[in-house]
Formats: structure tokens, sequence, C-alpha cells
């Protein structure tokens, strides 16, 4: 299958990435393209008997999909994590609290993250997607990230698991 056209000239299509999430806006932003930003507004609950890679993987593709009503000529991206621990699902922290709580649970334990991307022609409805699957073991809780200066750790204000590096 041939790849995405994003563009090749009279058949230049813009870019909106369907997300409100900061570090996929500055992800993207690193390909120097062009491109717009919209929330999509799904709900984000499982299905019953979902699993982690197939709630990523519905999500990513269900965020790209609400915006092509809007945007009929666009290529939209969209795109989705599942942290998991014990084999569950995690929530998103939300709170600093609540992201301690999880780091607590996750020492000496390997947690799995599925981050899934959807790309989607809304033109034509092709629709491109990968799941990616990244295994982190965490060491034993010593007690640093209580001590860290949590103040610059953004992830502990916008939901996402901690980023050890924020804390650098």
């Amino acid at each position: 299958m041939p790849p995405l056209n994003i563009g090749h000239n009279s058949d230049v299509r813009s870019i909106v990435l369907a997300s409100s999430s900061f570090y996929r806006k500055r992800l993207l932003a690193q390909l120097r393209l062009e491109f717009e930003t919209e929330a999509p507004k799904i709900n984000e609950t499982a299905q019953p008997g979902e699993n982690s890679r197939q709630l990523c993987t519905r999500l990513a593709q269900q965020k790209a999909g609400a915006l092509s009503l809007k945007y009929t000529n666009h290529i939209i991206i969209g795109s989705d994590q599942v942290a998991e621990l014990d084999a569950k699902k995690l929530r998103k922290p939300g709170n600093p609290s609540k992201n301690i709580e999880y780091l607590l649970r996750a020492s000496g334990k390997t947690m799995i993250f599925y981050t899934s991307v959807c790309v989607l022609d809304s033109k034509t409805n092709r629709i491109e997607h990968e799941v990616d699957r990244c295994t982190i073991k965490y060491h034993p809780h010593s007690g640093w990230f209580e001590e860290a200066p949590l103040k610059g750790a953004k992830s502990l204000y916008l939901g996402g698991i901690l980023n050890p590096k924020e804390l650098a």
C-alpha cells in the first residue's frame, strides 16, 4: 500500500492534531510542520473485555475520526497511551498525589505503556495506525522522587505518569 499523501503539488493537506496534550503538540512540532490542534470530545472508557492494546488503538482511531466531519480535507493525527501495571490498566493520574501513588506501586515492578498513533486522511477515509509497546522496569523505591523538586514536573499536573528526566 502506498504511503498517505500529505501534500504533493495541487493536493496539499493541512495537518490537525486531535489532542489537547502539551507533550503530543511538542513532539509533532519537532517535525517543523505546520499544524493545528483541537481536542476531540470522546468517551475514553474501556469497553468490557478490552485489553490495554485494544483500548489504546480504539481511542487513537476515535480521536482522529471525531474531527473528520469538521476537517474534511485534512490529515488528522490521533494518539493515545495506556499504562498497565500488574496486568491492570491505569487511569491517567490527574494530580500529583495519584502520580506518586502510581510510582510507589511500580516500585520494583515492570510497567507497560502502549502508545497508539492513527493517521486519518479525512478526504479518502484512509487510515494508517501503529501501536508501540514500551516496557519499563522500575527500581525498588528509595524515596528519591519524594524529596525531588516536583514543582517543575509538568506531568504531575498534566495527567501523565511522571518522567524522571523532569526532575533533573
